[in-house]
């Protein structure tokens, strides 16, 4: 007689069993076909892997591509078996008419090699001696050389292009030594102030990058400026544009003259008004004054103390009226030998021969 424990045991093999034969029985029936669940899927372990469809369509790719390339090649072929060249045509031949020849027999063929090719319309050349360009595309006549004989004479530009010109044939070269070698090169010397600069080390600051470039400080090297930095002063000048467009040294040094003497005169013509007006109303309080001077007030005290004031500030208007006229007086001067000098400066220039012919 079984007990209780071994019973149940008995019947969980029992239920185990029928379990795995449900299953089976279930797997063997997916494996199947119906005719309500359509074609059977087969089992995963007998589906193609990736790699397999990707070489199969590989392969059905390539032989799309064997047969495009036959059926090409053939039609090539029979196309040539139709139609037969003379002789291989010649690239970037245009037939009149838009087709080409064809050879149907040899006779024929023959008789076309016979043929003379036509002859190409070729304009007439005209002799060289009646080419003319046009007056636009006519080519500008060469500039002439200026003439300089003194550093007044220089343009802000010529002084740039002069000052590379000379530190490429010379190399570096200390600061000091430049002013000789300038001397020796050109034939005239530098004379200060140039364009407003008091001495040579003032005018090296300002003719850096474009002309100049300090390669050592120490002892103040300088050698030529790069080509890139010459050639963006030459298309756009964008330190002192002001010199750009003065003109020559002396050019500017007489609008400067210029414009100072016009604010001197201005200056006189107003201490000039004020001294007058000043004296108008020291007359005024003098006069009061004078009405009341016998009486001993404290308004009379104050019109006194009020007219030596007047006094005084007339005086400073007459003292600055009179030191801006000996300025105007100078600056005339100064102006009158600027240009004489100038004058004489381009009357003796044309026989003076160019910078460029002086320095060979």
């Amino acid at each position: 007689m079984l007990s209780i424990e071994e019973r149940e045991a008995q019947w969980r093999r029992h239920l185990e069993a029928q379990t795995r034969e449900y299953e089976t029985f279930d797997r063997n029936l997916s494996d199947k076909v119906s005719l309500d669940r359509g074609p059977a899927v087969p089992h995963a372990s007998v589906l193609p892997s990736d790699e397999t469809k990707l070489a199969v369509k590989a392969e059905k790719k390539e032989k799309k591509e064997k047969k495009d390339k036959k059926e090409k090649k053939e039609k090539k072929e029979k196309k040539k078996e139709s139609k037969t060249f003379l002789m291989e045509p010649p690239s970037r031949v245009t037939y009149i008419g838009g087709k080409q020849p064809l050879a149907e027999d040899s006779d024929e063929a023959f008789e076309e090699e016979e043929k003379p090719l036509p002859q190409l319309m070729v304009p007439p050349q005209m002799p060289e001696e009646e080419k003319t360009l046009p007056e636009e595309e006519k080519p500008p006549p060469a500039p002439v050389a200026k003439s300089i004989n003194r550093c007044k004479d220089l343009t802000w530009m010529d002084t740039i292009k002069a000052t590379r010109s000379l530190l490429l044939k010379c190399g570096r070269i200390p600061a000091q030594e430049f002013l000789e070698k300038w001397v020796d090169e050109y034939g005239y010397a530098f004379s200060f102030p140039f364009f407003g600069f008091a001495d040579w080390y003032a005018l090296l600051q300002q003719l850096q990058p474009g002309a100049l470039a300090v390669v050592s400080k120490q002892g103040t090297v300088i050698a030529a400026s790069s080509d890139t930095a010459f050639a963006k002063e030459c298309a756009n000048p964008t330190k002192w544009p002001e010199l750009h467009a003065s003109g020559t040294a002396s050019e500017w040094l007489i609008g400067c003259l210029e414009k100072e003497l016009k604010a001197v005169r201005q200056s006189i013509t107003e201490r000039r008004r004020a001294q007058k007006d000043s004296e108008a109303q020291a007359e005024k309080v003098r006069q009061e004054y004078q009405r009341i001077q016998s009486q001993k007030s404290a308004h009379t005290r104050s019109l006194k103390a009020d007219l030596v004031k007047r006094d005084q500030k007339t005086d400073k208007f007459r003292q600055e009226a009179e030191e801006f006229e000996a300025k105007e007086k100078t600056l005339l001067a100064s102006l009158s030998a600027e240009r004489k000098e100038t004058e004489l400066a381009a009357s003796a220039g044309a026989a003076v021969p160019p910078v460029a012919t002086r320095s060979q």
